[in-house]
């Protein structure tokens, strides 16, 4: 019960995410439109690591983990969340949710195809896709408008 509370608060708060970036977008570049998010994002990550008591340079980690993970960060916080901002202001929360619909059924068709996983295929898994892209295509698809 509480994992699928969560996760539906998840997508909620993702939505609503989405909807106050695309609005920032109209007045606000990407890039910063991005900044902003990832130094509001790392200062309450810096307060909630305190309260926690959690050390922001953990001892475990090697010299080549943390060029991965600046790499990453890189990659995905500066670049991938910027390009991701500016497709938002060209193409609308709608189509977006669109495109990264793709992600996921990309991301499986690579695992299922690794010889090395032995992942099997359910029908529910293609179904289930199939309805959220049903889903998202009818709900980005431009408004008819009615004659008055």
């Amino acid at each position: 019960m509480i994992g699928e509370l969560l996760s539906t608060l998840c997508a909620l708060c993702w939505a609503i995410g989405i909807v106050l970036m695309r609005k920032g977008g109209e007045t606000v570049p990407p890039l910063a439109l991005n900044f902003f998010k990832n130094s509001v994002a790392f200062v309450l990550l810096l307060i909630s690591m305190a309260a926690l008591g959690v050390a922001a340079f953990p001892e475990s980690g090697t010299g080549g983990d943390w060029v991965l993970l600046l790499l990453s960060g890189a990659l995905g916080l500066g670049l991938g969340d910027t390009l991701f901002l500016a497709a938002l202001n060209r193409l609308g929360a709608g189509r977006t949710a669109l495109v990264e619909c793709c992600y996921g059924p990309a991301v499986a068709v690579c695992l299922f195809a690794h010889p090395g996983l032995e992942l099997t295929l359910t029908p529910a898994l293609p179904a289930g896709a199939a309805l959220v892209l049903v889903g998202l295509v009818l709900a980005a698809r431009p408004r008819l408008r009615r004659a008055a």
